[in-house]
């Protein structure tokens, strides 16, 4: 599985808080990963991610949750309208967002 820069910005957006990420996977009722093992996961996503295509069970995890998480497009409509983005560039993050869920099973909240 491999992702575009525009699915792998959205991703990183999310990965950029990493101790949100540990918080919510480790206070799951039946965590999977304890808060070193997904530490390392979110290093080597920050650190080659956007370049692998092969990713371990606590790297899915936590690009599952990055996902999930997403607050990504909380600002996306003030952004088109104050001009920092294009409504064309809006769609395309949509789009992104679309294929992700694809890859990964998951739902991106859009508002």
């Amino acid at each position: 599985m491999k992702f575009t820069r525009t699915e792998w910005e959205i991703i990183l957006h999310r990965l950029e808080v990493d101790d949100a990420i540990i918080e919510v996977l480790t206070d799951a009722d039946f965590p999977v990963f304890g808060p070193i093992a997904l530490e390392d996961a979110i290093y080597m996503l920050k650190m080659n991610g956007a370049s692998r295509s092969i990713f371990s069970d606590a790297e899915l995890l936590v690009l599952r949750e990055c996902c999930e998480g997403s607050t990504w497009f909380a600002g996306t409509e003030d952004a088109v309208a104050t001009g920092e983005i294009t409504r064309g560039q809006a769609l395309a993050y949509h789009k992104a967002a679309n294929s992700l869920e694809t890859k990964l099973n998951v739902s991106i909240p859009r508002a």
